[in-house]
């Protein structure tokens, strides 16, 4: 949070910029699940006035994405084992679906620009860059549920979305699981690219299986007390 961040004045609202950054910051892990915000770094950071600040944070807070405590003060939003299980269980049932009609009805330009962004993530892991890896399969799926072509399958996932990807973080910040997956990433893109719908929806559903599992194995030693 210490380093500063130029702000530029005459692209959009100040307090839209610094909405994004932070907003960004969280969903690819540069601020972590459970960090405390205040309010004098970020006007540092920014240099702009607090009440400037104070409005962006309770964006954040309306979208989920930050949370108050009571004598703590404003933190980044985290998840609880309870939610993270329910969460998968809905992601279970919609995002393999979401797979299979992707393989039946995606155009071809949503299916290369999804092996593009496949290979991004892939690059970006071998480069043992996390944040931007994250950045890539947060776009890996939202290419996917478009190319669905289901209305109401997108909604609902765009309405879990800042949970969804807040999840994310906790899953991929786990020694060993970016590498992991990008295989099973990689292989649902070539099931996909091989029109195998059937395929394509059981490997999305062993990928959200095995990332359920290290989600709340992350989830869990996070509540472990401290020695």
């Amino acid at each position: 949070m210490s380093e500063k961040t130029k702000i530029e004045r005459v692209v959009a609202p100040i307090r839209v910029q610094a909405e994004e950054i932070l907003r960004k910051d969280i969903l690819e892990g540069r601020l972590r699940s459970g960090e405390r915000l205040v309010e004098n770094e970020i006007c540092k950071r920014f240099g702009v006035s607090r009440p400037l600040v104070r409005e962006c944070l309770r964006q954040l807070q309306a979208e989920k994405l930050v949370s108050y405590e009571p004598h703590s003060g404003l933190r980044v939003a985290s998840i609880g084992i309870q939610e993270a299980y329910e969460l998968y269980d809905v992601r279970i049932l919609l995002e393999p679906y979401a797979a299979k009609e992707f393989t039946l009805k995606a155009s071809d330009s949503q299916r290369l620009l999804l092996s593009e962004t496949t290979q991004d993530m892939v690059d970006a892991i071998t480069l043992a860059d996390k944040h931007t890896a994250i950045k890539h399969k947060n776009s890996f799926y939202k290419i996917l549920i478009k190319g669905a072509h289901h209305f109401v399958l997108e909604q609902t996932l765009i309405g879990l979305q800042n949970r969804i990807l807040l999840m994310r973080g906790v899953s991929m910040s786990v020694p060993g699981r970016l590498e992991e997956t990008a295989r099973e990433i990689v292989r649902l893109q070539k099931a996909i690219e091989e029109k195998d719908s059937e395929l394509a929806r059981q490997v999305s559903q062993e990928h959200l299986e095995r990332a359920r599992k290290t989600t709340i194995m992350a989830l869990k030693n996070q509540d472990l007390p401290a020695n």
